[in-house]
């Protein structure tokens, strides 16, 4: 998972990879975890050009659908 993390802090931004951490790959779906209800909607917003960076990037064979949930950070 530390390459998607890496990748997420990339594609997403300093500010919002602060508030948001990659939880789970499975099935070519990345899960993220947010915060809050106000970053979940910030990153929804920009969703499709998250989604087409992280294809990009880490190849449509690894992810194809980006989802996100209301989490709390474990490593913080």
């Amino acid at each position: 998972m530390e390459e998607v993390a890496q990748t997420w802090k990339r594609l997403a931004g300093d500010e919002a990879a602060e508030h948001s951490w990659p939880r789970r790959l499975s099935r070519q779906r990345l899960v993220v975890e947010v915060e809050n209800s106000g970053w979940m909607h910030a990153l929804r917003m920009r969703k499709a050009q998250l989604q087409e960076g992280l294809i990009e990037l880490m190849g449509a064979g690894r992810v194809k659908e980006l989802s996100f949930r209301i989490g709390e950070r474990r490593d913080a």
